[in-house]
This record gives C-alpha cells, sequence and structure tokens, in this order.
C-alpha cells in the first residue's frame, strides 16, 4: 500500500509542476516559531529532490507538514517544460501557512499544498493585510460595525472572504480568543434554505464537530419570525432573527479539506 501511494504522490508532483499553486513564496517576515502565536510556522529545511520532498510531507502527521516549498538549486527551474524540478535543491516543510501579505514572488520557487482537495488561490492578494493568519485561514472580527446578516455576508464578499466557518474546536478556539464573550457575532451559518438543515456558507453540512449552546437552536419566533441565521455568542452558537444587526467575522480558507 505504501509503494502505491508512493507512485500515486510521484505523478501528483510531476503533473502539477506546470500548474504550481503558487509562485508567491518567499516570506518578508521572521519565521521562528514564537511559542505564544498559534499562527507562527514550523519549518524544516533540507536538500533534497522534489520527489522527496513531497514524500517526507506525505509521510508527516498534519501537525508537522500540511504543505511544502521547493527551489531547485539549477537556476533553469523556471521551465518547467524541461522537468528540471527533479534536481537538487532546498525543501521547506510547513506546519502552518504564511498570511500571504507577507509574501513576495519568488522566480523557480513553487508551493504545494499537500493536504488540499483542490489549490487554493494562495498569493500576496488572497487576503487583505487587516485579516489575522491562523494556520490555515485568515480572519477578521469586525467589532465595530454591526450589520444585517445579509449586509455581514456583502462585507465579507467584498473583502474576497465569506463569514466564518468553524470546521473544528481548534478553528474556533483561535477565533474566540479573539473576540468578547459578551458581544455576538455572526457566522456562516444558517437554515434559510430548508428548516432545521444548517449548513456553512461554503455549502457543507454542520457534519463532526458543533458548538450549539443548550436547548438550541429552537427557531424561536417573534412577531413571526424565525430564527434562519447563527451568531457566536458567550463561547457558543445559538439561532437568531437574520434581520438582527450583530458584529460579525469574516474568513478567507487557503487548505479545503
Amino acid at each position: 500500500m505504501t509503494t502505491l501511494i508512493n507512485m500515486l504522490l510521484l505523478m501528483l508532483l510531476k503533473a502539477s509542476e506546470c500548474n504550481p499553486s503558487s509562485t508567491f513564496l518567499l516570506v518578508t517576515e521572521d519565521l521562528a516559531p514564537k511559542p505564544t502565536s498559534i499562527a507562527t510556522i514550523t519549518i524544516t529545511t533540507f536538500t533534497s529532490s522534489l520527489a522527496e520532498c513531497g514524500l517526507a510531507c506525505f509521510d508527516a502527521p498534519n501537525s508537522t507538514c500540511i504543505a511544502f516549498m521547493w527551489n531547485s538549486e539549477s537556476p533553469a527551474v523556471a521551465n518547467t517544460t524541461m522537468g528540471v524540478q527533479g534536481r537538487k535543491g532546498r525543501c521547506v516543510l510547513l506546519s502552518c501557512l504564511p498570511h500571504p501579505a507577507s509574501l513576495r514572488p519568488a522566480q523557480g520557487t513553487l508551493l504545494y499544498l499537500l493536504r488540499a482537495r483542490a489549490p487554493p488561490h494562495y498569493g500576496p492578494k488572497a487576503a487583505p493585510a487587516s485579516y489575522k493568519m491562523a494556520c490555515t485561514f485568515a480572519y477578521r472580527v469586525y467589532s465595530k460595525k454591526k450589520l444585517m446578516y445579509s449586509d455581514a455576508e456583502a462585507q465579507c464578499a467584498a473583502d474576497g472572504a465569506s463569514l466564518i466557518i468553524f470546521k473544528d474546536g481548534n478553528e474556533e478556539r483561535v477565533v474566540q480568543a479573539a473576540i468578547s464573550a459578551k458581544e455576538g457575532y455572526w457566522i456562516g451559518l444558517t437554515d434559510k434554505q430548508e428548516e432545521g438543515q444548517w449548513r456553512w456558507a461554503d455549502g457543507s453540512s454542520v457534519e463532526g464537530y458543533s458548538n450549539w449552546d443548550r436547548g438550541q437552536p429552537n427557531n424561536y419566533k417573534q412577531r413571526g419570525v424565525g430564527q434562519d441565521c447563527a451568531m457566536l455568542y458567550r463561547g457558543a452558537w445559538n439561532d437568531h432573527q437574520c434581520h438582527r444587526r450583530l458584529l460579525f467575522i469574516c474568513r478567507v480558507s487557503f487548505v479545503h479539506q
């Protein structure tokens, strides 16, 4: 089985040489790990071949490598039709992704997001500089602007983002540390299309992880209007009338697992 996986990975790397996820890879800020920050990047650098670099990332646990950068020692690496990526070069394993605003173009350097269904649009302009990085996504807390749910969606869309989604507790804890427990914040979760069928802003259903408050969602009606939009309030989710004005949180995802 391991041999088969390795062969498939090598085929994937070869096919992606002409279509790398991004060439914006040189980071302009210090990547040294900072214990107090979740959004730092732990890197391991060694000299190898592209295939060996990919296998090293593939064999590592998720917490060790979710992506890798490759820069060939050969200046001819920019000519991908020559197949020179197999030569020796610098391999960098990434446990988190750098904020796009910290990157600048680097000719000949390729970024491979190994644990993603499809290459995301990852580059310096993929998320505004006002967004904070949280390993595989960037987010912004709008803490001074209260909007109805639809207007909050529009504001996030104007940023190239969407209302925030949480796929696991770790993602939510990162954001919870940046907000006030006394305020309510719109999140990208609604059952507007079908009552009781809650879906995230990316169209996925709530599976595997949820954080509903006790007795929620209850679709409590006021003047005949139900509660079809979810908010984050006091550390848990609660359904609320979509026309209410709340603070909100936007997110740009980089790895879609």
